[in-house]
């Protein structure tokens, strides 16, 4: 899949209000993002459930996506954000997009993250 169309996707969520369990355009929290991402390049994923970086092993989360070290553009990363909560959200040229309570989903530098490995991709997106 080309960057140009991944960023698209991503761009295109931004500003989706934050809404706690939210899985929708309407309003979504980070696992919701993730699934929306996806979901609008038109691939099927896990369940939100299955996104808590708690659950990335389980699996239906496994049957969908390999872990990686390498950072691509579309991989889903887990990081510690603010108040030292896990997150996780979806890699997008050296940003993150993600969402946060407040401005709701964003895309924001990398580099203000603490990154927790490992970091997983999309089989239907792996080379």
């Amino acid at each position: 899949m080309d960057r140009a169309r991944l960023l698209q996707a991503a761009e295109s969520l931004v500003g989706v209000p934050f809404i706690a369990g939210g899985r929708t355009h309407a309003g979504a929290d980070c696992r919701g993002i993730v699934e929306l991402f996806f979901s609008d390049l038109g691939f099927a994923v896990p369940s939100s459930a299955d996104l808590e970086p708690e659950n990335m092993d389980g699996h239906a989360f496994a049957d969908a996506f390999e872990p990686v070290d390498d950072l691509r553009d579309g991989d889903v990363v887990r990081f510690i954000g603010g108040q030292s909560k896990r997150h996780i959200g979806v890699w997008v040229q050296g940003h993150i997009l993600h969402a946060v309570d407040g401005p709701g989903a964003v895309i924001q530098p990398a580099r203000r993250f603490n990154l927790a490995a490992p970091h997983y991709r999309l089989k239907e997106m792996a080379p």
